[in-house]
Formats: structure tokens, sequence, C-alpha cells
């Protein structure tokens, strides 16, 4: 019976150390640098016959792009979680990244003992949230069959990554949104784009109530419509300089991303 104990000891003490060996080499070879390269290089396929095919169609808002990286993060060893494993929303993580917080994200999978993973986020920017390493970092999906890039009605985000697929040119590529514009520039432009929200609110005022001295019968035209003027900045212009995927910089932008997630800056 003894010798029948210590035999199961040692049988599971064996599989302990196995498993822990298994779980030691998974836990080496996740590396974020490894999903960017894999990033990078699917776009060397594109000028194929299956690379076309992969690059076409609308995908405008990067939806195919977004399942592409997904797969790359699960298939690198990167669990996906939900947002209510971080005890958090969407609207929380959207106040918190507006105002430059991302330490408190960083705190959210410290405190729930997560490492290695991602989330999605499906109505504000980013698209994802992977923690690595105990760092956070903010990935953004890109689709575009222009020589630009429609950041919506905000300019790059210094602190995000992002990564975009290029259909009109097949290339696809990923770079900070600091390379493309400062964080500098980028506070001097929010500066202006305030004087402009006032010039255009007057500007309104001013149209709209003309619409008062167009009555018909007893109704004031302003009662029907009214001047509306959309506010905002529009759609990123391209070119070499700030068009990433055309751009010289875009190995070294792409190579300084793989540096830092791999520990190597």
């Amino acid at each position: 019976m003894e010798s029948t104990t210590l035999e199961h000891f040692f049988k599971v003490k064996k599989e302990k150390e196995t498993n822990n060996l298994v779980d030691d080499k998974i836990l080496r070879n996740v590396c974020l640098g490894n999903v960017f390269e894999r990033l990078r290089n699917s776009g060397k396929y594109a000028k194929s016959v299956n690379g076309v095919k992969l690059f076409r169609g609308k995908d405008e808002n990067g939806t195919e792009l977004e399942l592409e990286i997904i797969t790359t993060l699960e298939s690198e060893g990167f669990k996906r979680i939900e947002l209510s494993e971080l005890q958090t929303t969407e609207n929380k993580l959207n106040n918190i990244i507006k105002n430059g917080n991302i330490d408190t994200i960083k705190k959210m999978f410290e405190l729930n003992g997560f490492d290695n993973v991602f989330i999605t986020i499906d109505r504000f920017p980013p698209d994802f949230i992977v923690y690595f390493n105990s760092e956070v970092y903010l990935v953004e999906a890109k689709s575009t069959g222009q020589n630009s890039v429609n950041y919506g009605d905000n300019l790059p985000k210094p602190n995000f990554i992002y990564v975009v697929k290029d259909r009109k040119n097949y290339v696809q590529t990923f770079y900070f949104g600091e390379d493309i514009l400062s964080s500098e520039v980028r506070k001097s432009a929010y500066e202006l784009k305030e004087s402009f929200d006032v010039a255009v609110k007057e500007l309104l005022s001013e149209w709209n109530d003309k619409l008062d001295d167009i009555v018909d019968g007893n109704t004031k035209l302003s009662e029907i419509t009214n001047f509306t003027l959309r506010k905002g900045f529009g759609t990123w212009k391209g070119g070499k300089k700030t068009h990433p995927p055309l751009s010289k910089l875009k190995q070294q932008r792409e190579q300084n991303i793989i540096d830092m997630v791999s520990n190597k800056l």
C-alpha cells in the first residue's frame, strides 16, 4: 500500500512538473512582437491571386482586418476576455482613454490577475486593448481604398497603434499615431478647432436669425428648418508623407513597434 501511495505521489508530481513546463513554454512564446511580425508579413502576399482577394471589398471599417488581428492574437497565445471580467464598461474605458489615464486600465488587469490577454471594443476607439508583460497597448484597425486614411472626426492619437490595410496599393502596415502627428502639433490643432467651433456657432446663429425674416403665413421659416455646418476634422489627407503605407518610413515605423512590444527599446 505504501509503495502504491509513493508511486501515485511521484506520478502526480511528474505530471504537475510536465504541465508547468508546458505552461512556462507557452508563456515564454507569447510575444506581442510575433503578432505584429505576422501582421506585417501578411501584406507580402497582397499581389498574389489570393492576396488580391483578401484586399478586395469595401471593408471601410476594417471588419476583416479586425478578425485577422483577433485570430493572430489568439494563435500567438493571447486570451480574449470580456469587459465584465474587468468590472468595467465601454463608456468607462472611453472616458479613461480620453483623459489619458492608461495606468488606470493597467490596474484593472493587474487587480484581476490577468496577463497576455486582450479585449475588443465596439463603440469607441481603439478596437483592441492588449495587456502584455504588464503593459497596455491600444490598437486600432483601419482599412482604406484611397491614398488617405480616415480617422473620423479625430486626428491620429499619439498613443494608438494603427494597423492599416491599404486595399488600393495592396499594402498592410502599422504605426504609432505619434509617427504621423506629434502630440504638440495635435494640441495646436485642437486649440485651433476650438476657435473654429466658436466661429461656426456665431456664423450659424447669424444666419439662422435671418430665417426668422422669412414668413409663410403665420409660420416662420426658422420653425421649419435651420442651417447646420458639420464641425470637426475631416478625412486626414493622403500623400506619401502622411499616408503610412506609401511612406519611405514604413519599415522603420513598423520596426519601432516590434522593438517596443518585444522589450527591445
